[in-house]
């Protein structure tokens, strides 16, 4: 178990108290990292995604989400913000991506709708409503990235540069999050390979998520203040 007295001081429940206090081996490192920072919300939520059973992937997208309490990050959190930015191992493929009403994202496979979690497939497109952007898909870890059009992607060289994002809103509603590839123009076709793909720089507050305000505040403005992020 953990000290318990570092916890203390947090405005959180006792309940998630008592679970920081006794926290696995495979989580202390970042139940440890968030209460330092004192952010009681990230070990709360940490607590309920873990004791509810929710899977291992969804529970690291909960624990990084709410690491974008840094809508105005001290330069220690600019650098390092790439930790959080994942990027894929696998090839994207273009795919019509649709939503449902309850927010599951499905796309259109050679037999059928497809569910991207859980993988269940149907005919039927009853509730679907398509996504108009063009969206990619890397299937083997069910991430979505989204390509953006030219006049969000200034900063990058857009003649020469595509950029695409994958909001960690997709894995859980409560995050404002994105993280950021850059693909080279020529490169992007029905196919991407990943080694084709270089990092961005993550994103705290997404601009689709949150406005312009925000992200500006949380991205765009640290990376004049502070400079170069590091890897």
């Amino acid at each position: 178990g953990v000290h318990g007295g570092i916890f203390e001081s947090l405005d959180m429940s006792e309940d998630a108290k008592a679970f920081a206090k006794r926290a696995t081996k495979d989580i202390i490192k970042t139940a440890l990292d968030l209460a330092v920072k004192e952010n009681a919300l990230a070990l709360e939520h940490l607590y309920h995604s873990i004791t509810d059973g929710t899977p291992p992937k969804q529970r690291i997208a909960a624990a990084k989400s709410i690491v974008q309490y840094q809508r105005s990050p001290p330069k220690i959190a600019h650098v390092n913000r790439n930790k959080h930015n994942q990027t894929p191992n696998h090839p994207l493929v273009r795919v019509k991506l649709f939503r449902n009403p309850g927010g599951q994202l499905w796309y259109e496979g050679d037999h059928g709708m497809v569910s991207i979690e859980g993988g269940q497939v149907t005919e039927s497109r009853v509730g679907l409503k398509m996504v108009k952007k063009k969206v990619f898909l890397e299937k083997e870890t069910g991430v979505v990235w989204y390509l953006q059009p030219w006049y969000f992607n200034m900063f990058h060289k857009p003649w020469k540069n595509a950029k695409l994002l994958s909001f960690d809103r997709d894995i859980d509603p409560s995050a404002i999050g994105s993280s950021e590839i850059e693909v080279l123009q020529k490169y992007v076709s029905d196919r991407i390979e990943p080694d084709k793909c270089v990092a961005g720089s993550y994103n705290f507050c997404d601009r689709p998520t949150v406005g312009w305000m925000a992200h500006w505040k949380a991205d765009v403005i640290p990376a004049f203040r502070f400079g170069k992020i590091g890897e």
